[in-house]
């Protein structure tokens, strides 16, 4: 039978070894954010492009993704082309 002491030793120690796993692996999050930063790091390059567009430019960009949204591309892949645009105002 456990006493509330050795619960709360145990405990300790299970703390301590999970805060040792996270420091050497990272948390989920660490993770999943290392996973996005190449996605991320793409949409951030397209940003200086878009933002050069004319507003005329920008619409026809526009009209442009939706065309290949609806002809069968990627939702994600059309998600992150447009992502971009989502800094700019028509």
């Amino acid at each position: 039978r456990f006493s509330p002491k050795k619960i709360y030793l145990l405990m300790q120690e299970d703390l301590v070894v999970l805060g040792i796993l996270k420091g050497v692996f990272g948390s989920k999050n660490d993770r999943e954010l290392k996973k996005m930063a190449p996605i991320v790091d793409k949409i951030n390059s397209l940003e200086p492009e878009i933002h050069a567009l004319s507003d005329d430019q920008l619409r026809a960009k526009t009209s442009e993704f939706k065309e290949d949204c609806q002809g069968g591309r990627l939702l994600m892949t059309c998600y992150l082309r447009r992502l971009p645009l989502s800094g700019r105002h028509l």
